[in-house]
């Protein structure tokens, strides 16, 4: 088996009856799947979105399906501060007591344009909602990581981490940022309990995509139901990737869908 060989894994015997997640990112997309997907598994999970509805939305399906409780966060990334996040990490600690993991689906990238033609405030939004909100939400909350416990902190990535390309602008800088940031957190951090790990998924048959790439046939893709396995697998097994950069689109998801 490969690194990351998921032909042959099943989520179907797994129990995180005892395990508590953060997922930024979610009310739609991969951030919804990956709640959905734990949820099913027993976790407890907390949802941070912007998206009121959809939050609202999430949480009954969650209800309905596994009649679990997650809990609700309402918060746009665009304006989190200090202050946010050290009364979130206070709450979750008063009325949880601690973490197995954080999970940033959130991305925000503005409008793909020539960076002269970005405003300040269009420039300043993207940066925060890609950059210095996970890294503040990830300084807040990696103390109630369980010290006893393997835990994991996902940031998901794109290809502008690695490689920034024409109108990404504001978006690649900050995801480039964000891969620095990451890898210098796992250097400090090698001999501890917890994962940093930088998970680029690739293209996947959401919304998100048909609103970026109009002109892709989104069925091509992945769904995010798929690509939601390959996140419960990052945390629920004991591997060696902290620090890694893991694509999506080198890993076996055929057998998932």
């Amino acid at each position: 088996m490969s690194l990351l060989d998921l032909t042959n894994y099943s989520t179907a015997d797994l129990n995180l009856s005892d395990k508590t997640y953060l997922v930024t990112g979610a009310a739609n997309g991969i951030g919804k799947a990956l709640a959905l997907s734990l949820s099913a598994l027993k976790a407890t999970v907390i949802l941070l979105d912007k998206d009121a509805t959809g939050l609202n939305s999430v949480y009954d399906e969650i209800h309905k399906t596994t009649n679990g409780e997650p809990i609700i966060v309402h918060q746009d990334l665009t304006l989190l501060s200090q202050t946010h996040c050290d009364t979130l990490a206070s709450q979750i600690q008063q009325s949880i007591g601690h973490l197995s993991g954080l999970i940033h689906c959130a991305a925000e990238t503005g409008h793909l344009s020539p960076i002269e033609h970005y405003s300040d405030e269009d420039w300043s939004n993207v940066i925060n909602a890609n950059l210095h909100a996970p890294y503040m939400l990830t300084r807040a909350l990696v103390p109630l990581l369980s010290p006893q416990h393997q835990t994991a902190v996902i940031f998901t990535l794109s290809e502008q981490a690695k490689k920034s390309t024409a109108f990404w602008g504001a978006f690649a800088v900050a995801q480039q940022g964000l891969k620095a940031l990451v890898e210098t957190w796992s250097a400090e951090t090698e001999n501890g309990n917890c994962s940093y790990v930088m998970l680029d998924p690739g293209k996947v048959n959401t919304e998100f995509l048909v609103q970026l790439f109009p002109g892709l046939n989104a069925k091509n893709y992945p769904t995010a139901n798929m690509i939601a396995q390959a996140y419960v697998f990052l945390l629920s097994n004991r591997l060696n990737v902290h620090g890694r950069f893991l694509r999506i689109k080198d890993l076996q998801l055929h057998a998932l869908d």
